[in-house]
């Protein structure tokens, strides 16, 4: 009561009124004391500013939303290059196994005893004979 009952005397805000709802009040008191002219000067700095403040959040706004776009695509490339290639590497591998395999038992199914396709390969001799062994197969 007795902000509204002195506020026409004031001419400065008192310390026991601080926060954003004695703020708030005190700039609509001051926006009621000035003439036409000048409340239209000052609507038009605070629409200006507030032009400006919503235009710079847009463009935020629209920045991190491109940012995340670019940031996906690069790594959806990246992770699909990636991708191939470890499976490149793996079939490879797979190949490679393969064709050791099937050299083992051609040798194996020539009369070749482990010791000697394991000499031969550079394969290890317990890992022939596990290829070799009949129930493996």
């Amino acid at each position: 009561m007795y902000l509204l009952a002195n506020l026409a005397g004031m001419k400065e805000k008192p310390a026991s009124f601080a926060g954003e709802l004695f703020d708030n009040f005190f700039k609509i008191a001051e926006v009621s004391r000035m003439n036409f002219e000048e409340q239209l000067a000052y609507l038009r700095k605070e629409k200006a500013e507030l032009d400006y403040y919503n235009t710079m959040e847009y463009a935020r706004k629209e920045a991190i939303k491109e940012g995340l776009e670019e940031g996906r695509a690069k790594g959806l490339s990246q992770g699909l290059a990636e991708g191939r290639a470890e499976g490149r590497a793996e079939g490879r591998a797979e190949g490679r196994a393969e064709a050791e395999r099937s050299m083992v038992l051609r040798m194996r199914d020539r009369g070749m005893p482990p010791d000697e396709i394991a000499s031969l390969t550079g394969l290890d001799e317990a890992y022939i004979r596990s290829m070799t062994d009949p129930s493996s197969t």
